[in-house]
């Protein structure tokens, strides 16, 4: 089966940068060919796809834009700078978001002028479909893209030319991270995660781009909404404040039901590949994390084997235990104790889900 968009897509090739320098240069002032401009509609005057990445961090924060706060994050990762001074691990990154004009041309024109733009993605729900790498397209949007199932909402194109799908999401519902779980190469970004947004570009010269800037943001279907509470779970909606595991006191020995889960997460981590690798480490420690507020299992336990697991994957330090501490600390907003008794065969099941009582 044939697919135009990467027939169209086909016609572009882009080297890697060879510096720093040449990279700053090329995407100070950048702006979007024509040709990769064609699916948008030529009357939005204030599209981001002709701006400078600032204008467009400006533009997005504004109320007359999509009034969400935004920061940069790196071309070569795409992940969120290292903390400014005085900010503590873990409370960097997407938490330093804002909607400050002044603080926005300060990050993207002085601190970091090569960066990339991200959005938060609390209260929406974004569905991402990445291109199918034995064809190039994505079978499951194809199988998705009737009007019934899918409305029409805002849309943008990544840089590895997947598809980016916004929905806002009903006030108090608050969806976890999935993949693969709506089909596969498909993830969704919600609560505590974020988004790259046009006009970024990747240091190898990779654009975002807006398909139909001007669409409004859809609401989320609520059958989607409900398959994804039901598959991947909320978060959020009862989180308190992180704990402080010093201050418990914890079992010589992890309960069965926690011992189970963290073999069975470590498994799942191990097996990891790459793409996937950080999600799962992070997946892992935040559940283990949960466990740990619980007084299920002590935290030194846990992390021992997340680090061997990680490791196993191929992930190196200072990364494992980045990603582990920040897991940590996102479970232990929602603690979950001791199973009860009565739940214990059920939970150690074969093939049983290591969260039976969500």
């Amino acid at each position: 089966m044939s697919c135009r968009r990467c027939e169209w897509d086909a016609e572009f090739s882009f080297q890697p940068l060879r510096c720093i320098d040449s990279f700053r240069s090329m995407t100070k002032g950048a702006r979007v060919d024509d040709r990769r401009s064609c699916e948008i509609d030529a009357t939005m005057t204030a599209n981001p796809n002709d701006m400078t990445v600032a204008d467009a961090a400006c533009a997005y924060a504004s109320t007359e834009g999509l009034g969400v706060p935004v920061f940069p994050v790196s071309p070569w990762s795409k992940r969120p700078y290292a903390n400014p001074p005085g900010v503590p691990q873990g409370r960097g990154g997407f938490y330093l978001a804002t909607r400050d004009p002044v603080e926005i041309r300060h990050q993207f024109e002085v601190e970091h002028p090569e960066a990339m733009v991200a959005m938060r993605t609390d209260g929406y729900l974004v569905i991402d479909f990445d291109p199918d790498p034995t064809c190039g397209y994505n079978q499951c949007l194809e199988d998705w893209a009737e009007p019934d199932d899918f409305p029409e909402t805002l849309r943008s194109r990544s840089a590895r030319g997947g598809d980016h799908f916004f929905y806002r999401l009903p006030d108090g519902v608050d969806l976890g991270p999935t993949q693969s779980v709506i089909g596969s190469y498909v993830d969704t970004r919600s609560y505590r995660s974020y988004i790259v947004l046009a006009p970024s570009v990747l240091v190898d010269g990779r654009r975002y781009l807006w398909v139909n800037w001007g669409v409004p943001i859809a609401p989320a279907p609520e059958r989607w909404i409900a398959y994804l509470l039901a598959h991947a779970g909320s978060r959020g909606q009862d989180a308190g404040p992180p704990v402080d595991f010093s201050t418990l006191t914890f079992p010589e020995r992890p309960t069965r039901y926690a011992g189970k889960a963290l073999e069975n997460l470590c498994a799942e981590t191990a097996a990891a590949v790459q793409g996937t690798r950080h999600t799962r480490l992070l997946h892992a420690a935040e559940r283990m994390g949960r466990l740990i507020a619980g007084r299920q299992i002590d935290p030194r336990t846990a992390r021992a084997a997340l680090v061997a697991a990680g490791r196993g994957c191929g992930l190196e330090e200072p990364e494992i235990g980045r990603v582990i501490a920040d897991g940590f600390r996102y479970g232990s907003t929602r603690p979950q104790p001791l199973v009860a008794p009565e739940l214990q065969a059920w939970a150690m099941r074969p093939g049983a889900d290591v969260h039976p009582t969500e």
